[in-house]
């Protein structure tokens, strides 16, 4: 298993580099940690908002088409993952085995804010739709 943060590779060094493990670990894990700790919050929200039905727009489906081809890849990512622990029997780290899931997942949950907040108009990014 490599480091989570060496100091040879970060900081003594004429070219900074995170570690993998870094990079898989606590660039992921902590955005998602974010947005699915604020989850339950923005799924009340959307459940009270009174307003109904926003007019479908380029700009909301341009942010969903854009969503699902991240989700998209993010699932490949993950069936990959699989294929080279089950067919090539490669052995991975744990860090390496759950990022695309945890990437997945959250990107799943922010689909479906978006597709809720276009069915309860609530405003997402600052942007009223």
């Amino acid at each position: 298993m490599t480091c989570l943060l060496d100091d040879d590779q970060s900081w003594n060094t004429t070219r900074p580099e995170f570690s993998q493990c870094f990079r898989q670990t606590v660039l992921i894990w902590i955005p998602s940690a974010f947005l699915w700790l604020f989850a339950p919050m923005e799924c009340i929200i959307i459940a009270r908002s009174k307003a109904r039905l926003i007019p479908w727009n380029i700009y909301n489906m341009s942010r969903i088409i854009s969503v699902a081809i991240i989700c998209l890849f993010a699932l490949l990512d993950c069936l990959f993952c699989i294929y080279l622990y089950g067919v090539h029997d490669e052995q991975r780290d744990a860090f390496q085995f759950a990022a695309p899931f945890v990437t997945f997942a959250t990107f799943l949950l922010l689909e479906y804010f978006i597709d809720g907040g276009e069915y309860t108009r609530v405003e997402w990014f600052g942007f009223s739709c």
